[in-house]
């Protein structure tokens, strides 16, 4: 439980607040890249911070989603989108 209260604190809030005015791109590349390695070399604990504490808030805001997929690899759209699906938005 730590690891989603840390990241929900230390990576996604401020990530949240960056993408909805998407202007610091090169801080928010920095942010998105960590989050791509989580998810590409981490294990499942990890993984599911990922999906379920950064993917599924960031999908709470329908601009800074598609603000994100300009910022994300394939698969991490990929798994984003299996989110929405999950949740019924878009």
């Amino acid at each position: 439980m730590l690891g989603h209260v840390f990241f929900s604190e230390g990576i996604n809030e401020p990530l949240f607040e960056l993408l909805k005015i998407n202007t610091d791109k090169n801080l928010i590349k920095k942010y998105i890249s960590f989050i791509e390695e989580m998810y590409s070399d981490g294990d499942d604990d990890v993984k599911n911070i990922v999906i379920v504490t950064i993917l599924e808030r960031l999908g709470d805001d329908g601009k800074v989603l598609s603000n994100a997929y300009s910022y994300f690899s394939k698969e991490l759209i990929c798994m984003s989108k299996e989110v929405e699906s999950f949740w019924g938005r878009r």
